[in-house]
């Protein structure tokens, strides 16, 4: 009769059922520690691919030709549109590709050659200034007054006549159309409280000549002026500008007032 030891066995089975499962979990921590080394790695590739892109992408931008000096008009012989490999979107961002939105504006710096066009390198006063729409040999002059309730019919472009109603020392009262046909370039209402009383003034801007400004601030000494809204299509005088003061000027007493009272231009320095 064979005797078999069974504890023996026992713990020899149990023993290769151990060294079992200690392979195969070091078969899964190695498989897993694989998987989380090749996600990183393709993270990492993935990144790489993305800068390479973005350093081989050409973007539009502008550019100065040579050098250009304060206050030069950009135009199309002093500047370009230029395709470049911009590493740093962010700072692309920053620049413009519009060349038409440059072209005819005036440079507010002194630029080198090869220099990017920014929006902060232009003046921001273009051609089209209020300065430079004056016409020749006048003044764009402001005068404040009390509209009433013809302000809410004006509109910027109206033809209107002036009129002052006079009380002049030495001479006496009038009521005069000083200025006819005249176009209002501007027009803004002043709404303010004084004293608990609500008070609207309101300031019209027209081009003048030297000589009718002159008048018109003389006169506003001793006058309240009122304005006459005319039909835009009532133009007794071709020309689309203000009518020289009426006979009411010439006035020998007029006169006399306007010189005795000292009123004078005083001309700058000319260049």
């Amino acid at each position: 009769m064979i005797d078999i030891n069974w504890e023996v066995s026992n713990k020899n089975l149990n023993k290769e059922k151990l060294n079992f499962f200690s392979f195969k979990s070091n078969i899964s921590k190695k498989i897993y520690l694989c998987l989380v080394i090749s996600f990183i790695q393709i993270i990492f590739l993935h990144c790489l691919n993305d800068n390479k892109l973005v350093s081989n992408t050409e973007f539009k931008i502008i550019k100065t030709k040579g050098k250009i000096n304060f206050g030069e008009p950009l135009t199309e012989d002093n500047i370009v549109v230029s395709s470049e490999k911009i590493e740093d979107i962010s700072n692309f961002i920053q620049k413009n590709n519009n060349l038409n939105f440059f072209l005819g504006k005036k440079t507010a710096i002194d630029l080198d050659e090869n220099n990017y066009i920014f929006n902060a390198n232009i003046q921001t006063k273009d051609k089209n200034s209020i300065p430079e729409k004056i016409p020749y040999g006048k003044r764009l002059f402001v005068l404040e007054l009390e509209l009433g309730a013809i302000a809410k019919s004006l509109r910027t472009g109206d033809k209107v006549d002036i009129i002052a109603n006079l009380d002049i020392p030495g001479f006496g009262k009038a009521t005069e159309v000083i200025l006819q046909n005249i176009q209002l370039i501007g027009l803004e209402e002043k709404n303010k409280y004084y004293r608990s009383r609500y008070n609207s003034s309101n300031s019209i801007s027209f081009y003048l000549t030297p000589e009718e400004i002159k008048i018109i601030l003389f006169m506003k000494r001793y006058a309240n002026f009122s304005l006459a809204l005319r039909n835009p299509n009532d133009n007794f005088d071709s020309k689309d500008q203000a009518v020289t003061l009426n006979k009411f000027i010439e006035n020998e007493k007029i006169k006399n007032i306007i010189k005795n009272d000292r009123f004078q231009i005083i001309y700058g320095d000319k260049k």
